[in-house]
């Protein structure tokens, strides 16, 4: 196990900021930390760095204990928003100077950096001063300095949240590389969920100082663990019933409900019902269809589906028409009591 973290408390000026966090990261792994903002997920990496005084629990780096660790002795190396370079240095200074700090002789410092820079796809930047650079050049000099530094865990801030959306897909894609050559067990803070589930081993969920859901994309996003989960990751069809007596809630994915012609066969595990179109709202590809129903084994409902555009030429759809929607018992996610 690379990172483990037990029972985390964190108050600052008497604000409790995280509330008994618990998860572990394996060797290798790459986890993002998702949430909104103020949701604690930069003071919990923080906390794993030991940049941010802990009141209570533990954090653990490769089975030692790290909790009372300073942070130049822990193994971590994080990488901030503002990147924090050498301004007046060379492109080859920066990458080196954790190398320079460590004893590395000159050489073979020399040789690294020149390997770190054709990774990081900068070949022939080593004598570039940091400041004639672009923002996404610094952020791959930023990278290769971490990497330098050969570090048990690599933390990432928000590195990316400056770039435009080209260039952070562009980061996204060299950062997940990056990870797969080098194996290095990397925790990312983002509030980006498509970030997080483009790049991710494992997503945790954060809010109000809270760990929601730790799960892999997949799951998080087929199998969510609460409403507010679901939610998080996009529009979602809310569903009633009753069970042992009780009403409890769960939700439907925008793409699970199928739209066809009234007539045609059915999967015996669908539900198909009919319903009346009630306005087609488009948006390149994809066009969300807002659908009235009544029927008794959901009651009155307002549902939404995603399909293609080109589904919608395909139907003739237009407002007031009938459709039948088809509906697998198993694309719904059912929640316990207190878990909406």
């Amino acid at each position: 196990m690379s990172l483990k973290v037990e029972k985390l408390k964190v108050t600052i000026q008497k604000k409790e900021i995280l509330h008994g966090i618990n998860f572990e990261v394996k060797q290798g792994e790459f986890v993002s930390l998702l949430g909104p903002s103020g949701c604690g997920k930069t003071t919990l990496l923080k906390s794993i760095a030991g940049l941010v005084e802990v009141q209570e629990g533990e954090v653990w780096i490769q089975g030692e204990k790290a909790t009372n660790i300073l942070p130049e002795k822990r193994g971590t190396i994080i990488v901030f928003q503002d990147l924090r370079l050498f301004p007046n240095m060379t492109v080859e200074k920066n990458i080196a100077f954790p190398m320079e700090i460590a004893g590395v002789k000159k050489d073979e410092r020399k040789k690294k950096v020149a390997e770190l820079l054709a990774a990081v796809q900068l070949s022939g930047f080593e004598k570039r001063r940091i400041r004639e650079m672009s923002g996404g050049q610094m952020q791959r000099v930023a990278l290769a300095r971490a990497l330098a530094a050969k570090p048990k865990i690599l933390l990432l801030d928000e590195p990316f949240s400056g770039l435009d959306e080209k260039l952070r897909l562009e980061m996204g894609e060299l950062v997940r590389k990056l990870h797969e050559t080098w194996k290095i067990t990397t925790i990312l803070v983002t509030h980006d969920k498509r970030e997080a589930l483009q790049m991710s081993d494992r997503i945790a969920l954060m809010d109000s100082g809270r760990l929601i859901q730790y799960d892999t994309p997949k799951e998080m996003f087929y199998h969510p663990t609460s409403r507010m989960v679901a939610e998080y990751f996009g529009k979602v069809n809310v569903m009633k019933k009753e069970h042992d007596g009780r009403m409890i809630e769960g939700i439907l994915r925008l793409f699970s409900v199928q739209i066809a012609k009234v007539e045609g066969k059915e999967n015996k595990n669908d539900i198909s019902i009919h319903a009346k179109v009630e306005e087609i709202t488009f948006a390149g590809e994809l066009a969300e269809v807002s659908l009235i129903l009544e029927e008794p084994y959901f009651g009155r409902l307002e549902l939404l589906s995603q399909v293609m555009s080109s589904k919608i030429s395909e139907l003739n759809l237009s407002g007031g028409m009938i459709v039948a929607i088809k509906i697998n018992e198993k694309d719904i996610v059912w929640f316990e009591s207190g878990e909406v």
